[in-house]
């Protein structure tokens, strides 16, 4: 029974878990960039710069209006497009913030920490001496 590593056992899990999450949602990403490009190129005969262009637009929700498709299906590529990228998009944003805020609270209770096992050793409480006149 581990019971003093529970907590940082959970919180290994949940990083290992916010990074795979993390990692799902960049290749979706990618992959809308990839299959949105081609997909483009293919229905609304853009060029690759303007194809990318749009998606780039697109997908941050920037949404310039100066390349827009014209045919049924480019219609309905961009709101696979919309749906898939920006959702995509804000959680790789998501995950990134709470990436750098665990990140952040992690090195705050390392400096505790140290504070703390600095104290307890400079002040003379943690010397082997003090240990084995406190036990007898």
């Amino acid at each position: 029974m581990n019971i003093p590593f529970y907590k940082s056992d959970k919180r290994k899990s949940i990083m290992k878990r916010s990074e795979l999450k993390y990692r799902i949602y960049l290749v979706i990403l990618f992959l809308v960039f990839i299959i949105g490009m081609i997909g483009l190129i293919e229905i609304e005969h853009l060029e690759p710069v303007d194809a990318l262009y749009f998606i780039v637009a697109t997908v941050s929700t920037v949404g310039y209006g100066d390349v827009h498709p014209v045919t049924y299906g480019g219609k309905f590529l961009a709101i696979m497009i919309i749906l898939a990228g920006v959702g995509c998009f804000v959680g790789v944003v998501a995950n990134s913030i709470e990436y750098m805020i665990e990140r952040g609270e992690k090195r705050l209770r390392d400096e505790k920490l140290n504070m703390i096992i600095g104290f307890f050793f400079r002040s003379g409480y943690g010397s082997v001496k003090n240990v084995q006149r406190a036990g007898s």
